[in-house]
C-alpha cells in the first residue's frame, strides 16, 4: 500500500518538474530570433523619439545656438545612458532568463523545430516588416486622436485652475 501511494504521489508531482531550457537552447533561440537587432532597432528608435521629443522642446521657439547646444548635449547625454543600460551584453543574460523562466526544455525544442520550417522563417523574416506597418498605423491613430487629447488636457487644466481658484 506505502508503495502505491509513493508511486501516486511522484505521478501527481512530476509535471512540475519540467525541464528548464539549456543555456545552448536559449542562446539558439535569440539569435534565430534575431533578438540582439530587435533590441538594436529598438534602441534606434528611442534615439529617434528623444531627438523628435527634444525638437518638440524647442518648437514654438526661435532656439539660441547655446539653447539647441544644450538640448543636444542633454539628448547625447539620455541616449548614451540608454545604450549602456539596453546594450546585448546587459540584456541577454536577462533576456535569457525570462525565457528560461517562461517556457520548458521542450517548449524551446518545439519552437526552434518550428523556426527551421518554411512557415517559421517566412514568420522570422516578415515579422519586421509587419512590426513597421503596426508603428505606422499606431502613429496614423494617435496623429488622428491628437486633438481629441489636447481638448482633454485643456479640460483638465481648467478644472484644476478652478479648483485652485476656490481654495483662494
Amino acid at each position: 500500500m506505502k508503495k502505491i501511494i509513493f508511486t501516486i504521489c511522484i505521478a501527481l508531482s512530476a509535471p512540475s518538474f519540467a525541464e528548464t531550457p539549456s543555456e545552448k537552447s536559449l542562446t539558439k533561440l535569440l539569435e534565430v530570433t534575431k533578438t540582439q537587432q530587435f533590441l538594436e532597432q529598438s534602441i534606434q528608435d528611442i534615439d529617434t523619439t528623444l531627438q523628435s521629443s527634444m525638437r518638440r522642446a524647442l518648437l514654438g521657439k526661435a532656439p539660441t545656438q547655446d539653447q539647441v547646444a544644450i538640448a543636444q548635449d542633454t539628448r547625447d547625454q539620455i541616449f548614451a545612458v540608454l545604450k549602456e543600460e539596453l546594450s546585448w551584453e546587459r540584456m541577454k543574460k536577462d533576456l535569457m532568463s525570462v525565457y528560461a523562466e517562461t517556457f520548458t526544455q521542450e517548449e524551446v525544442d518545439g519552437i526552434l523545430a518550428f523556426y527551421e520550417t518554411k512557415a517559421g522563417k517566412a514568420l522570422l523574416n516578415k515579422i519586421p516588416t509587419v512590426i513597421d506597418k503596426n508603428k505606422v498605423l499606431v502613429q496614423e491613430r494617435l496623429v488622428a486622436v491628437r486633438p481629441l487629447i489636447d481638448d482633454i488636457r485643456e479640460e483638465m487644466v481648467v478644472r484644476l485652475q478652478a479648483l485652485e481658484a476656490q481654495k483662494r
